[in-house]
């Protein structure tokens, strides 16, 4: 967080035109009464008042463009600094002009134009309303005008101790953190760089931002939470259950829990941990609910999810080519290029393929389950471009395997 300073001339200056009003103020005439003394006093209180705004309150504007439209959104702070980290972060483009024509962002600018789409009213048909409100957490390196949205299934471990590496290098290679394996609970950042809402970050890096988030397909993200969620952590005993459901064997309870919150919840209010089930709610809500999405949108680099093969090497490339766009340090992408390079999966990311097939099974085989699943992600299919499976095709279920 910048440090506010205030130039001692200024302090001076502020300090003699206050008292020379006061002296000129108490110059008063033999015999004034109690409504002139009353006056007096709520003059010199305006002219602080006064002097106090022209000297302590400069606002400046940062411009942030999009590409696509050209257009700008102004971001406010107020700065009273001179400060070299404040002339160096100023230098620092923010948002970033990502080149349209480069397919490391094509996505990205699918993405943007289908939001745009979604926002004048031209995608519709989901009993889902899109850009719910749900809790943010984004992950930020301050000195880089970078941070990273927290996806629930979308690589958010990862990307967790790539931002604490980021954020604190030193920390995070003495306490010999990982990339690819270090789980929250032994983070050397211990959540030093999280802020729980997209004007937090705004307020914490006032000279603009960059923005990264990666985007899964929705039904592989479902299918994954729903492993992870509700049947790993339940049998661990981590949290009290999904739901309450009985049991994680028929997803019938979960995806008609998941229905009726996201179809009933006043999303005009942000979900917050005080929500009933709020844990489970937030890790299947659709991804257009998550970092507050219509805000950011326009700042955002986005990345698709791969979990295999060339497509898992085609992500991890994108995320370098979009570090290095953003002007990270060449030595830190580097770093981070070689950790990708030699990754395995976190512990929580491996489930046996026969629950994974059962559960697949399950959905694809239940007309009323599948189409609330494809009604809760509509959105999600139809702006970040996934096809979704088809009922009982069960083709579809090694290719949702690969996404």
């Amino acid at each position: 967080m910048e440090e506010i300073v205030v130039s001692s001339r200024s302090v001076v200056n502020y300090t003699a035109l206050t008292m020379s009003s006061y002296y000129m103020l108490n110059k008063e005439p033999l015999g004034l009464n109690v409504p002139g003394r009353m006056f007096k006093i709520l003059t010199l209180f305006a002219i602080t008042a006064l002097l106090g705004f022209l000297f302590f309150n400069q606002k400046s504007v940062a411009s942030n463009f999009d590409s696509s439209d050209k257009s700008t959104s102004p971001v406010y702070s107020v700065v009273c600094s001179t400060s070299q980290t404040a002339v160096e972060e100023q230098r620092i483009p923010a948002p970033v002009l990502l080149d349209s024509s480069d397919p490391t962002f094509a996505f990205t600018f699918a993405v943007r134009r289908n939001i745009d789409k979604l926002l004048s009213g031209k995608i519709t048909g989901s009993n889902i309303k899109p850009f719910g409100s749900i809790y943010e957490q984004f992950k930020v390196a301050h000195a880089l005008k970078l941070a990273s949205c927290e996806n629930p299934k979308g690589m958010s471990t990862v990307l967790m101790n790539m931002m604490c590496y980021l954020y604190d290098e030193e920390k995070f290679l003495g306490e010999n953190n990982n990339i690819a394996s270090t789980w929250w609970s032994n983070s050397a950042c211990n959540f030093r760089n999280a802020l729980p809402s997209h004007r937090d970050v705004e307020k914490n890096m006032p000279f603009g931002v960059n923005h990264i988030a990666v985007i899964r397909n929705p039904f592989s993200r479902f299918v994954s939470a729903y492993l992870n969620k509700c049947v790993v952590e339940v049998n661990q005993g981590i949290h009290g259950g999904c739901y309450n459901c009985s049991t994680a064997e028929e997803p019938n309870c979960i995806i008609e829990n998941v229905y009726e919150r996201l179809t009933t919840e006043n999303i005009d209010k942000k979900m917050n941990r005080k929500t009933p089930y709020y844990y489970e709610t937030y890790h299947f809500a659709p991804q257009t609910w998550v970092c507050q999405m219509k805000e950011i949108y326009k700042s955002t680099a986005f990345i698709r999810y791969a979990d295999f093969g060339s497509g898992k090497r085609e992500m991890y490339s994108n995320i370098v080519s979009t570090l290095r766009a953003f002007n990270v340090p060449t030595r830190n992408v580097d770093y981070i290029e070689k950790s990708f390079e030699s990754q395995h999966k976190t512990w929580h990311a491996t489930r046996s393929m026969d629950e994974r097939d059962k559960l697949i099974d399950n959905i694809l085989s239940n007309r009323t389950l599948y189409d609330m699943l494809m009604d809760i992600y509509k959105h999600d299919f139809d702006i970040f471009e996934f096809s979704p499976p088809s009922f009982k095709d069960r083709t579809t279920r090694s290719a949702v395997k690969k996404v």
